[in-house]
């Protein structure tokens, strides 16, 4: 694990080995650090305004509550009682990229098919592909496993955003609706995942479909 302290910011990062590059797994905005805290009511009010769904944790035991916005997969961790910051002021927030639900087993001698419906659920279809690539992904050596030029091309037939579109979302959050956030966010996550056996990728339709990718900036 590897942590970069910015001063306001932090993000934390892991890796799988020596070999393997550096993967951002969490940022955090240490709110607490800043001049005049921020009161929660001004921030949660907003989003509940533009429409995204905030879910509360309370944790007495901390003396706060943890606010989590379901679209961005975002959390705020709101004082009950003067501490680091005034009550009802924010200390901290956070970040992580989305991840599909796993489930806790796979099948007793599954198979590529019946990972897939396992996978499937109740979810759209990109989270429904999204799962089955980090299952195949995670386990090569499944009977028929899956090539990771098939992998890749399902994950990009199935993401629910076009370059164009992603390159129209607007910059301020203010001004990007809660279903285009979780959009922008899962295709973000299915690019990653299937950017991480890109140099084991061969079909030049799946090489240039990401390559039309890679003059995107994603924002989410």
């Amino acid at each position: 694990m590897l942590r970069r302290d910015f001063g306001l910011f932090e993000a934390h990062y892991h890796r799988e080995g020596p070999d393997v590059p550096w993967r951002g797994n969490l940022l955090m905005g240490q709110l607490h650090r800043m001049r005049a805290p921020i009161r929660w009511k001004l921030i949660g009010s907003e989003l509940r305004r533009l429409g995204y769904h905030v879910e509360v944790e309370e944790r007495p035991e901390l003396d706060a509550d943890y606010h989590h916005v379901t679209e961005s997969q975002a959390d705020a961790c709101v004082m009950r009682v003067p501490h680091i910051v005034p009550a009802r002021h924010i200390a901290k927030v956070s970040a992580s990229p989305p991840s599909p639900p796993r489930p806790s087993r796979h099948p007793a001698g599954s198979d590529v098919t019946a990972l897939l419906g396992h996978a499937a659920g109740t979810a759209g279809a990109d989270e429904r592909v999204w799962r089955w690539a980090v299952l195949a992904y995670d386990n090569p050596e499944l009977t028929d496993a899956p090539s990771p030029d098939l992998i890749a091309a399902r994950c990009l037939a199935a993401l629910p955003m076009t370059p164009a579109e992603a390159a129209r979302l607007p910059s301020r959050w203010r001004d990007i609706t809660p279903p285009d956030v979780r959009r922008a966010r899962t295709t973000r996550a299915m690019l990653d995942l299937v950017n991480r056996s890109r140099d084991r990728l061969q079909a030049r339709e799946v090489l240039d479909q990401l390559a039309a990718w890679d003059r995107v900036r994603l924002r989410f």
